[in-house]
């Protein structure tokens, strides 16, 4: 992909400021797992240095299951683990880092996975007819 954007002529963006040429890595780090998430990151560093743009995502957001289960996966991303993994993107050296400041953990990140929302043709055989998801709710 990168290969492409470099034979491309790079980034490039449109006067709004919409990146229209270019690499962007969207990266969750998950609760206690910092370490993996910085070892991304340097993976991310070692193939594209700062010709990728950075989006580094702490929306994690546990499921029922997960909360019953315990452990590093029940609970959100703390506070210091996203700093952990945000100094350790700018000591690599990425200038475009993008980041999610607090309050991002929420079921409204969570989506209802029935397609609703998405268009194409290849999923209209797949989505629910209007009034039956309606009907299944009891609304």
């Amino acid at each position: 992909m990168l290969a492409c954007v470099r034979e491309a002529g790079g980034r490039a963006l449109s006067p709004d400021g919409a990146m229209r040429r270019g690499v962007m890595v969207r990266h969750l780090v998950l609760p206690g797992h910092a370490d993996d998430s910085c070892a991304v990151l340097d993976r991310v560093w070692e193939l594209a240095g700062d010709e990728a743009d950075l989006s580094v995502m702490n929306q994690y957001t546990p499921n029922e299951a997960c909360r019953r289960a315990g452990g590093d996966l029940s609970h959100g991303v703390s506070e210091e683990e996203y700093e952990i993994v945000l100094c350790h993107a700018d000591d690599l050296g990425f200038t475009r880092i993008w980041w999610q400041e607090g309050g991002t953990v929420s079921e409204s990140f969570v989506p209802a996975f029935d397609a609703t929302g998405v268009e194409g043709p290849e999923l209209a055989a797949r989505r629910p007819a209007a009034g039956a998801a309606r009907g299944a709710q009891g609304v």
